[in-house]
């Protein structure tokens, strides 16, 4: 992943800033490419994505075969940013947040936390993921067990998907629902302990 934001100057700047950014990252990884690069990463404005610089860059990585696929992600206003990036044809995968509330934004209720300063907020995920399935773009979704991107009412919300006598933990669960959502083709793990790890190769 990078957090390039590409130059307002000509599109040579911009592939040569990118291109240089990328060459150091593959030096740090002992690799000659990647399979992923996400750019912008984090994005916060759907207008991001007509950057045709950044575009051409980025065609030119792959080109190259430096870059093997390249997508985007986005921690704000990920609904509309997603909506934008899914539609544009260079964009192969995008990672927004998604879990079980943006999932069931009508009856999630308010997030448990709002960090300050973000503009960060529960957002209906479910037209963003059929539309990227329609283009087939790779949708890995993120903050899928994040305690800052639930509600109140996730256990709730859980409740109605699984049965009682359900073995998985309550991290199993919210990993387990994000998976079988139609449209997703991966999401990202949050480890934060041995346990955690455990129960993620379990439900793998």
């Amino acid at each position: 992943t990078t957090g390039f934001r590409p130059p307002c100057k000509s599109a040579k700047e911009v592939y040569k800033a990118l291109r240089a950014g990328l060459m150091k990252s593959l030096e740090r990884l002992q690799t000659d490419y990647v399979d992923v690069l996400y750019c912008p990463h984090g994005a916060t404005d759907p207008s991001q994505f007509a950057n045709k610089a950044l575009e051409d860059a980025l065609q030119k990585l792959k080109e190259e075969k430096l870059v093997k696929h390249v997508g985007a992600s986005s921690h704000t206003n990920y609904r509309r940013v997603g909506e934008a990036a899914v539609e544009k044809s260079w964009c192969e995968v995008f990672m927004p947040v998604a879990n079980i509330c943006t999932q069931n934004a009508a009856n999630a209720g308010a997030l448990q936390q709002r960090r300050k300063g973000r503009g960060r907020a529960l957002e209906n995920t479910v037209p963003m993921l059929a539309t990227a399935k329609k283009k087939k773009v790779g949708l890995v979704a993120m903050k899928v067990a994040n305690p800052g991107y639930l509600s109140a009412k996730t256990d709730a919300l859980l409740a109605e998907q699984f049965p009682k006598d359900s073995k998985l933990s309550r991290h199993q669960k919210l990993y387990t629902y994000m998976l079988g959502q139609e449209g997703v083709s991966a999401v990202v793990v949050g480890i934060r302990s041995v346990l955690h790890l455990k129960e993620m190769l379990a439900v793998g």
